[in-house]
């Protein structure tokens, strides 16, 4: 549903209590799973990260292994991962650097390659 929310209506519109509403549930549920404002910017380009990783771990167990294979793999993967994730990461990013707990999160969520700085 944040995604849904990110998509349809924009990061500053991403809050708690507007998930809660737009998942019809009571203002504790996600108070309870995310904490944080920052906690819900987070999970979100974490799980999609945990999905990549796996995608790309499968899809180099199946590569023979020589280098062409190998590079076409990678290739395929990224090129999967930026299709797949649609941006979300880099949009929540955008407006939420002031966000200490978030900009901490997405700068190693950077690093280790899942995002681009915008």
């Amino acid at each position: 549903m944040a995604l849904a929310v990110l998509h349809e209506e924009g990061a500053d519109r991403l809050s708690l209590g507007h998930l809660a509403a737009r998942a019809g549930v009571s203002k504790p549920i996600p108070y309870e799973h995310f904490g944080t404002r920052s906690g819900l910017l987070i999970e979100p380009c974490k799980e999609l990260d945990g999905r990549q990783v796996t995608a790309l771990r499968d899809a180099l167990r199946s590569v023979r292994t020589n280098s062409v294979d190998t590079a076409d793999v990678l290739a395929t993967a990224y090129i999967h991962c930026s299709a797949d994730t649609g941006g979300e990461c880099a949009l929540m990013i955008g407006g939420h650097r002031r966000e200490k707990e978030a900009a901490e999160a997405f700068s190693a969520l950077i690093q280790g390659g899942l995002i681009r700085a915008a």
